[in-house]
């Protein structure tokens, strides 16, 4: 079997969940367009000043780790994690809510083919050796996820 190569993945600083990007009011982005990506969801406990690259994303206060071919249109829905982090924790306004996002550089337009297959695959792949580095150091996966 080939060896895969995963490429160090780095996300920018941990953003409030009220300060998520609103695809559905951009008129000039067409409606099937899209970033692929991967996306975490966090307790404010990660507002520690630092972005959470290299082995942040292992930060117990992870409780959600997805993918989607048009991130913030994803975040910009109803999510069933925040559903549910809002209902345990009572936090109904998500103002303890953070998110992260890292763009893959692939994109998903009307006029492609095979690339957006290839890289939605690459990046389920990346998304499951996120989840597995998490389980390895906490034995289990973050809150929200299921497998």
């Amino acid at each position: 079997m080939a060896t895969i190569e995963i490429p160090a993945i780095e996300f920018p600083q941990w953003k409030r969940w009220a300060n998520r990007e609103r695809p559905s009011l951009d008129f000039d982005v067409p409606v099937r367009f899209g970033l692929l990506g991967i996306y975490m969801l966090a307790t404010s406990e990660v507002d520690t000043g630092s972005s959470p690259a290299a082995a942040k994303y292992l930060d117990e206060a992870v409780i959600y780790i997805g993918m989607s071919d048009h991130v913030e249109r994803r975040l910009e829905r109803s999510h069933d994690a925040v559903t549910e982090y809002k209902k345990q924790s009572g936090d109904l306004a998500a103002g303890n809510l953070r998110f992260t996002i890292w763009h893959s550089g692939a994109s998903k337009g009307p006029y492609e083919r095979k690339g957006p297959v290839v890289a939605a695959a690459t990046i389920a792949v990346y998304e499951r050796i996120l989840l597995l580095e998490y389980a390895k150091k906490f034995g289990r996966l973050p809150r929200f996820n299921r497998l």
